[in-house]
């Protein structure tokens, strides 16, 4: 078992989505995660060094939220 954790900026984000189809995988695909099943993984490599100061920005401020 997994602990997803959903801080308001994720959940914000689902809510605006548009497209109900999408955002009924979403939820279905994270209460698969939850239950240990994680599928078919793979690395997306991460940002570069144009945006890394920005992706650590953020990376915190989302820790805060979820107090790590």
């Amino acid at each position: 078992m997994y602990t997803v954790i959903e801080t308001d900026t994720f959940q914000s984000w689902v809510d605006g989505l548009r497209d109900m189809p999408t955002r009924i995988r979403l939820r279905r695909r994270l209460g698969k995660a939850m239950r240990g099943n994680l599928g078919d993984v793979k690395a997306v490599g991460g940002g570069d060094k144009s945006s890394q100061e920005r992706d650590i920005a953020a990376v915190k401020s989302l820790a805060k939220e979820i107090n790590l």
